[in-house]
């Protein structure tokens, strides 16, 4: 049969079978959707035979989009539960760059497991996107994976610099380091951290740089009141719990890495006639929830939809100039001071 440019509706009626099931097998997705070995052969040597080329890579063979072209980024968002509204932000601020900006991107949201990422190793390519941005990455087995393989397409990291790939991110060390500095100023001695439980880098960056902070200024932090928890506000309610039951005197000052955790632990303070700020001082490391709880939570808080909204220019530009060399763009960070911590008293 003469080799020429055919659609995939052509392609189908060819060769008997749905639409659907060869855009799948095309995408390398045949496995995961549980399509037969033998009809996944029979879709690729009928596309090799036919002359069936995926869109996206013939324009890489014509060369790299033009400017105004049309471009689909794929946004690799994990699976977990108590981290909605963060993820609610990041897809917002990608809007922002589409609707706001009128920039011609479709985006292709691929949810993946946590710590399963390379079952999306296939998709990593030019056959189904330009580039790609990643969130939320485990140090265990997901940066692992990107490490040690090399795409044919730009990728972008959320929050997460390397050497290998560009990132949009936040100095995390700082953060915790300026969360003691906070404490040390407003004359505290005692103090405790909050923190979820399989930190990834950048929340063991937060908890080093507090730690050194404290070691540093001189603040005691017992590890009685280090306590780990998972992400939610209920692992806020039993990290408190857990403080209340050490049958010590408790810290003045309390940071909590995440927003949910430091609702959850103000609610249970309160419960047990901790008063904040008076006999305890709170600061998180969050987002926007810690303005409308009440008492409203004082805050160190990441800009999330410009840094997923960077992050989407950056890979954008990096389909358009060809440039894979990686760069790091590092946001700056905002103090919230609202009831439950005070700021920085004047010199």
């Amino acid at each position: 049969m003469k080799k020429k440019s055919i659609r995939i509706k052509e392609l189908a009626e060819a060769l008997g079978l749905s639409q659907g099931t060869i855009s799948i097998v095309l995408n390398g997705r045949g496995d995961e959707m549980r399509i037969s070995k033998a009809t996944q052969k029979k879709v690729l040597e009928g596309a090799k035979e036919m002359g069936y080329e995926p869109a996206v890579r013939s324009r890489r063979r014509q060369g790299r989009p033009e400017r105004g072209d049309r471009l689909t980024i794929a946004v690799y968002i994990p699976y977990i539960p108590d981290v909605k509204i963060i993820v609610g932000r990041v897809l917002y601020g990608l809007q922002q760059v589409v609707l706001e900006e009128g920039r011609p991107i479709d985006l292709l949201i691929r949810p993946y497991r946590f710590r399963e990422l390379e079952k999306c190793s296939r998709l990593f390519s030019s056959q189904s996107c330009h580039g790609a941005i990643v969130l939320g990455m485990s140090e265990e087995e997901d940066i692992p994976f990107l490490l040690k393989n090399t795409f044919d397409i730009p990728v972008v990291l959320y929050n997460h610099p390397t050497e290998k790939y560009s990132t949009v991110s936040v100095d995390d060390y700082e953060a915790g380091r300026k969360a003691a500095s906070l404490f040390k100023a407003r004359g505290h001695e005692r103090v405790g951290l909050i923190l979820p439980t399989n930190l990834n880098k950048s929340g063991s960056l937060r908890k080093m740089g507090f730690m050194d902070g404290c070691r540093f200024l001189g603040l005691t932090l017992e590890t009685a009141f280090l306590q780990e928890e998972y992400i939610s506000t209920e692992g806020g309610i039993r990290a408190a719990k857990r403080f209340l039951e050490q049958g010590k005197a408790l810290p003045t000052a309390v940071f909590a890495q995440i927003s949910d955790m430091a609702v959850g632990a103000v609610k249970t303070f309160l419960q047990y006639g901790i008063r904040i700020p008076e006999d305890m001082e709170v600061l998180s490391f969050g987002g926007v929830m810690e303005a409308y709880t009440e008492p409203a939570v004082s805050s160190i808080s990441m800009p999330v939809e410009e840094m997923s909204a960077e992050c989407l220019r950056m890979v954008s530009e990096a389909v358009h100039n060809g440039d894979r060399r990686p760069l790091t763009r590092v946001m700056p960070l905002t103090m919230n001071f609202r009831k439950t911590c005070g700021g920085f008293p004047e010199e």
